[in-house]
């Protein structure tokens, strides 16, 4: 009898043992984490080593640590110099402003294979000119993923990329960056500015009601043939007063299955682009898409595009608002700037008249009925 009674109270101390050390670890939300567990730093917890400021977690971290920002309103200018994630508990808490300051992004990356998650990332400086403007995230390096974030009240949401070298950048292109399921809205001038760059993707995010343009794709004039190949796909592109995506300069983008609507113009394609353009929803917008070429008329000879292609995009099988059964046109306009001295003997105040001639190109497979793209985010 007392051996059985001996077995049942070692029992008893052996379960104890077990569920004392696991209930202990029960903790309340936002409450102090070491300074490194599993290579991951905190900032904005309650307790002792968690940081208060992003960018002093930042500089800290070593290369691929994760970064952690609990739910706040952080006032900073980011700079990430180090492969690294930063992640933030919600987007729509977690709030990362630029306040305005000058000169600055509000995130700005120069280190290659960084994640950016999670945060509302709002209100850089709008007054900056057009070769260096202040984005909510400008990126200078490859292989970056901003996934899940809102961005808004910024000169640009997102640039990758910069027409002019920096001091310590002398490689101003950036490429293999994926932009996923973000929400990039009321920025002053673009949602996404891709310029100089390729092979970057673009895909399942609410780009919307920007001051501008919603993509605008600037590629200039290579020096290689795989420059300029961007996925631009599954987005909603909408309520921009200018164009939804702008895509000039040599290129080969491939733009599919995106909602694109109540813009001032829904595509506006550069002639000597090799885009492709298929299965879009494309319609209620003031002009639904335009191939725009400018030629410049000086005094006794005419300036045209030299050894270029034209009209070598692909478009096929778009929706344009109803089921068109034969090919949908396109416009095709040139832009004639005809210095005015032939006209009005150069007024000062009006250098160059602009004339319009339009041409017609043509979806030759429209689609019949619109097609399903959700909202991603």
């Amino acid at each position: 009898m007392r051996k059985g009674i001996f077995c049942v109270i070692v029992c008893m101390l052996m379960i104890v043992s077990i569920i004392v050390p696991v209930s202990g670890t029960t903790s309340s939300e936002k409450t102090s984490q070491s300074l490194t567990m599993e290579n991951t730093l905190y900032v904005g917890g309650l307790g002792p080593n968690n940081y208060t400021k992003i960018q002093d977690a930042i500089n800290d971290a070593s290369e691929g640590d994760t970064v952690f920002v609990y739910q706040g309103n952080y006032f900073e200018n980011l700079i990430i110099q180090k492969s690294m994630t930063l992640t933030g508990e919600s987007k729509y808490v977690t709030i990362i402003d630029g306040n305005e300051t000058k000169g600055a992004d509000v995130i700005l990356i120069k280190a290659d294979s960084v994640t950016v998650q999670g945060f509302t990332i709002q209100d850089a400086y709008w007054g900056g000119v057009y070769t260096d403007y202040n984005n909510g995230i400008e990126i200078w390096s490859d292989n970056n993923i901003i996934r899940d974030n809102i961005i808004k009240g910024n000169q640009n949401g997102i640039q990758l990329g910069e027409e002019i070298k920096f001091e310590g950048h002398e490689n101003n292109h950036s490429y293999f960056n994926l932009i996923k399921e973000n929400q990039i809205t009321n920025n002053h001038f673009i949602g996404v500015y891709v310029i100089y760059s390729a092979h970057n993707e673009i895909i399942k995010n609410s780009i919307s009601e920007n001051g501008y343009h919603g993509v605008f794709l600037y590629h200039g004039v290579f020096l290689s043939d795989d420059t300029g190949q961007n996925l631009i796909s599954q987005n909603i592109i909408t309520k921009h007063s200018q164009v939804g995506i702008l895509s000039d300069g040599e290129s080969n983008n491939v733009i599919v299955g995106n909602h694109i609507v109540e813009n001032g113009e829904g595509m506006h394609i550069g002639p000597t682009s090799s885009d492709s353009i298929e299965r879009n929803n494309i319609f209620n917008n003031t002009i639904n898409a335009i191939v725009y070429c400018g030629i410049g008329l000086y005094l006794r000879h005419v300036v045209i595009l030299k050894d270029k292609q034209w009209l070598n995009q692909s478009w096929n099988e778009n929706y344009w608002g109803q089921p068109y059964q034969n090919p949908q046109p396109i416009t095709y306009r040139i832009t004639l700037s005809i210095l005015t001295i032939i006209i009005n003997h150069m007024n000062p105040r009006e250098p160059y008249r602009i004339i319009f001639i339009p041409i017609t190109y043509y979806d030759s497979a429209p689609a019949q009925e619109p097609y399903d793209i959700p909202l991603g985010v």
